[in-house]
């Protein structure tokens, strides 16, 4: 696929109005500034720690990416599009709520951890 049909397929999926909505301005300091009102008010009332608070703090922020990955395995290879969240405002609480996910899903009998444990246990059936 070359840049020129990516970018017509990538254009095309933002078009769907029922999906997205343009911004006529990027809500990225907003969001910002929300967010780290909301965590002062869980420290304030003890819900988190003053650890978790400077840890969850954004700094830097900017606003979440929008990618396309080909479906390679469909015809006329559409996109699947990827948001690409880090130095979002919510990133660093982002990863830490999936560090703290991530041994539940271990125990599901439906994780699959990679393609590698997929053909395991396909095999196994």
């Amino acid at each position: 696929m070359d840049t020129k049909d990516y970018d017509s397929k990538l254009n095309a999926l933002l078009k769907d109005e029922k999906t997205y909505k343009k911004l006529s301005f990027d809500p990225t300091d907003s969001y910002t500034k929300k967010f780290k009102n909301e965590l002062k008010s869980l420290k304030e009332e003890g819900k988190i720690t003053p650890q978790l608070f400077y840890k969850f703090l954004p700094r830097g922020s900017l606003c979440p990416k929008l990618y396309g990955l080909p479906k390679i395995h469909k015809p006329n290879l559409p996109l699947r599009p990827i948001v690409a969240s880090n130095k979002s405002p919510t990133s660093a609480l982002s990863k830490w709520l999936v560090s703290l996910c991530k041994p539940l899903m271990s125990t599901q009998i439906s994780y699959i951890k990679n393609s590698s444990e997929l053909v395991k246990k396909t095999k196994r059936s």
